[in-house]
């Protein structure tokens, strides 16, 4: 009777082992122990302008980008969080191999005069990738940055989509209760 017992626990054991496994998919983990889907890569963006302008992007390891803008981004207090997809990581994976900044090829500062009457950017940008970190801070116009700062700002707007999805589309036609 106790071989049984002792038998029975070791399948039980196996099998949570075995059902672990399966739920962390293909997916790491990360040296916090949390699931790691971007390879180790960790990004945060900083962008302000002297027009009180201000945005605040964080990719976690985990694949979550998370966004802050206006008075928020300052206190980087994230106003929301949303879940990329293989494709969307890979794209800011691209850019920032594209323009030096996971090799650390880059140079860590920049700055530039800006033109009268345009608006002065300032960017703070951090690296983590595996143990590394790099830092880098541009100030003034920057091709590179504006890249980075435009995709980054396009997966952000996806918080409008739940708001968008519920708008009336072009050329639908409106249901009776509509028209009045």
């Amino acid at each position: 009777m106790k071989g049984l017992n002792l038998k029975a626990i070791l399948i039980i054991g196996i099998a949570k082992v075995l059902f672990v496994a399966a739920m962390v998919g293909c997916a790491s983990l990360g040296p916090d122990g949390g699931v790691d889907r971007t390879g180790g890569l960790a990004v945060e963006l900083e962008r302000r302008g002297d027009d009180d302008s201000a945005a605040f992007y964080r990719l976690t390891r985990s694949g979550q980008l998370e966004f802050a803008g206006g008075r928020d981004a300052n206190q980087k207090r994230i106003s929301w969080t949303g879940q990329l997809d293989e494709d969307d990581i890979d794209s800011v994976r691209r850019i920032l191999e594209n323009h030096g900044w996971l090799s650390g090829e880059a140079p860590r500062r920049i700055e530039r005069s800006v033109p009268d009457g345009a608006v002065k950017r300032r960017y703070e940008l951090t690296v983590r990738q595996g143990r590394e970190t790099r830092r880098y801070r541009v100030i003034g116009p920057d091709s590179a940055m504006s890249e980075l700062d435009d995709q980054l700002n396009r997966l952000a707007a996806r918080r409008f989509d739940s708001v968008l999805d519920q708008l009336p589309r072009a050329g639908e036609p409106r249901s009776s209760s509509d028209r009045r």
